[in-house]
């Protein structure tokens, strides 16, 4: 059983992946939103720390200003604040 919850997290992310891939195919312009928001999220920390040495990169697409794109956007965001939830398993001990 103890073996198992360490693959939770990846059946958890296989599982949004396919969610994401079925509402891409049934709405894509409402997921094309949240996965550009999602990605500028994801890839703020560096764009934030390569602009600060001099290169213009865009940290965030005010074309696409939807609340799904902010959604993704804040999501993306969290990823890097949030530690792993099977690290704090790992480190749980029972008494």
């Amino acid at each position: 059983m103890k073996k198992i919850m360490y693959f939770v997290p990846l059946f958890m992310l296989l599982g949004l992946g396919l969610v994401v891939v079925l509402l891409y195919l049934i709405i894509p312009d409402i997921v094309n939103n949240f996965i550009g928001g999602l990605w500028y999220g994801v890839k703020a920390p560096v764009v934030f720390v390569l602009n600060i040495f001099g290169t213009k990169f865009k940290f965030y697409d005010n074309m696409s200003n939807s609340n799904l794109y902010n959604l993704g956007f804040l999501i993306g965001i969290f990823v890097w604040s949030s530690p792993p939830s099977f690290i704090a398993y790992r480190n749980y001990k029972r008494t």
